[in-house]
């Protein structure tokens, strides 16, 4: 099953899960200020794929190529560190006993939820 777009149901989602699909990937979004990161990831392996990452416009000069790839750089260092965050995060939950005991649950509870 795909589920796209920001109009998409989360019924169609839950229903899934609940008939036992897994989530194969997944495209998040980050926003800070101005700026929007999106990338894919992947289920299995945890990578990702399809990364867009904001900054400057392309140089219309060389002399402007340094400035461009130092912004571009610490774009990427960003999004790189908040990704490193959040796995850190999941992973301390995940090896966690809240995991089983609070964590579990809620998905559940998510999972078997109605909207409306």
């Amino acid at each position: 099953i795909s589920i796209k777009g920001d109009d998409a149901g989360l019924e169609e989602g839950r229903v899934a899960l609940r008939k036992g699909a897994l989530v194969s990937e997944m495209v998040l979004v980050f926003k800070t200020g101005e700026y929007q990161w999106d990338f894919a990831l992947k289920g299995e392996t945890l990578s990702m794929a399809n990364f867009r990452v904001p900054g400057p416009a392309a140089p219309q000069s060389p002399e402007q190529m340094d400035e461009f790839i130092s912004e571009r750089y610490a774009f990427v260092n960003k999004i790189l560190k908040f990704i490193e965050n959040l796995y850190k995060a999941f992973i301390n939950l995940r090896l966690s006993t809240r995991w089983a005991t609070k964590q579990v649950p809620v998905i559940h509870k998510w999972i078997h939820a109605t909207d409306g």
